[in-house]
């Protein structure tokens, strides 16, 4: 039963490591150069609320 058990957690290891290192290479080749491009006006004014309390 022990033997069962320590090949069913190294199979799941596995599977886990393998599906981590096919998300990674799907953002490598996908994700990693794409951008956003932000102002920092139009950022800051999400983030400030108007001095009055008054919603936008």
């Amino acid at each position: 039963m022990k033997d069962e058990s320590h090949r069913l957690v190294r199979h799941l290891i596995v599977a886990v490591l393998v599906k981590l290192a096919l998300l990674a290479g799907l953002w490598w080749f996908f994700v990693r150069d794409l951008g956003v491009p932000v102002d920092p006006g139009t950022a800051a004014a999400h983030l400030v609320t108007p001095a009055d309390g008054a919603p936008r």
